[in-house]
């Protein structure tokens, strides 16, 4: 959306004002730091008890391609206990949606302009009169554990004991191909069932392995057979298994091997009629709708609509990773919160996540091609000068030199380091690439 509709461009700049809507049990608050309200169109009233605000600070990301978030305040003279009253009858005001507003009783407040979509996170009370709410962005799930299915008895009873109970229901994503990376098997399946000979490959529908590229520990130089692609729904959710007709243990007996294989993940639909997701933002929006933000169990996978994240992005993010021919990998196997795993997305593809003004999650490429002109008109250099007020801005950090990086890629089997030999290893960093390609087409 623009910076500012046209109407409010249009408005006296003196009568421009933020509004604050807040939805607590289903009714809409509206706050401002004088009364007032809109005649014309469909005509809202805004309460004169804002006392003061802190500026919305939006940041691109640092350095280290980490998303930062934040915390901001608006402090609300509360003589009548208007809000005290509402703490008290909802016990908590955490969580509850806040929208800020820029608007102007000269202009259709279907025409205003949203500055800030978010929640709040906790009310304080500094001095009798006022109350303080405090508010951020909808990222309370990318702060907790993103892989919260744990394999467990309850749903496999003949699960092996060792490294599978109490571990995370591993979800692989794209192609995994340990050819000329060691040939044995690039994803190591736990045994959820020693009776039946079942091997988990993924959470949700899957591809699974391809043909002659399954192996066993006892041997991980020749693959294996006798065995087929099985999908199964324990505690309501599905699972793609490898499923053996008989024990793939060596024909004399003995315990079960380990086994490891190559092969396709998730499909862009999660009930298998659709293409195999390979585009690097397939596989961040499908991880974060569906099993950050989201509970994914069984069928089709849940709508992007179902959680914060800015659909115009990320379609612009993935027609440019088309465009480049980007196709990467992933296997989240191992405890991580949402947040960690933007964030190594993020360093993987040197691309930058951010919250747009809809308080929805956004991602973009960066695009060393282009000119100072269209870096300029990028949504994510938007120079201070155009906010109103000051209230809204955007922070940058400028990046360092460096004369020596090391990258880890193809799933963490091979490194590469890159130097200029006339300088020496004085600033040398490294990039860990958990999101890559794994396998050779």
């Amino acid at each position: 959306m623009p910076y500012l509709t046209p109407e409010m461009q249009a408005a006296p700049r003196g009568s421009l004002s933020y509004g604050y809507d807040v939805v607590v049990g289903g009714t809409t608050y509206r706050w401002a730091p004088a009364s007032f309200a809109a005649t014309v169109g469909a005509g809202v009233q805004y309460g004169g008890r804002v006392k003061s605000t802190s500026d919305i600070t939006r940041s691109a990301m640092s350095r280290s391609n980490d998303l930062e978030s934040g915390e901001f305040a608006v402090t609300l003279v509360d003589k009548d206990k208007l809000v005290a009253g509402l703490v008290e009858s909802t016990a908590s005001l955490r969580g509850s949606p806040i929208t800020a507003w820029l608007g102007a009783p000269s202009v259709d407040p279907t025409k205003w302009s949203k500055r800030f979509v978010g929640a709040l996170t906790k009310p304080d009370f500094p001095e009798p009169g006022l109350a303080t709410l405090r508010f951020g962005f909808r990222d309370t799930a990318l702060r907790r554990e993103a892989l919260r299915v744990i394999l467990g008895r309850h749903d496999w009873p003949h699960a092996a004991d060792e490294g599978v109970i109490g571990k995370p229901a591993q979800i692989v994503l794209g192609k995994r191909n340990s050819r000329g990376q060691g040939d044995g098997g690039a994803v190591l399946c736990p045994c959820v069932d020693t009776q039946a000979f079942r091997f988990l490959w993924s959470r949700g529908w899957a591809f699974g392995p391809d043909a002659d590229r399954v192996f066993s520990s006892k041997d991980r130089t020749v693959p294996i057979s006798g065995w087929t692609v099985e999908y199964v729904t324990r505690g309501g959710r599905l699972y793609t298994l490898i499923k053996f007709a008989s024990s793939p243990a060596d024909a004399g007996g003995g315990a079960l091997p380990q086994i490891y294989a190559d092969g396709r993940g998730l499909d862009l639909t999660g009930t298998g009629a659709g293409a195999l997701a390979e585009n690097p933002v397939d596989l961040l929006r499908i991880v974060l709708v569906n099993f950050v933000f989201g509970d994914y169990k069984t069928g089709a996978f849940l709508s992007d609509s179902t959680a914060p994240i800015s659909t115009a992005a990320f379609t612009t993010a993935k027609d440019f990773a088309t465009k480049k021919g980007y196709k990467d990998s992933w296997l989240l196997d191992a405890s991580a919160t949402g947040g960690a795993l933007l964030n190594n997305w993020c360093r993987s593809r040197e691309a930058r996540a951010y919250w747009n003004e809809l308080g929805e999650l956004a991602v973009r490429f960066d695009n060393h091609l282009l000119t100072a002109a269209q870096a300029a008109a990028a949504p994510l250099l938007i120079a201070d000068a155009r906010s109103v007020g000051g209230h809204v801005r955007y922070e940058h950090e400028d990046d360092s030199v460096t004369d020596q990086i090391t990258g880890t890629y193809s799933g963490g089997l091979q490194t590469l380091t890159v130097m200029d030999p006339t300088i020496g290893a004085l600033a040398a960093t490294s990039i860990d690439m958990p999101v890559s390609p794994a396998y050779v087409y």
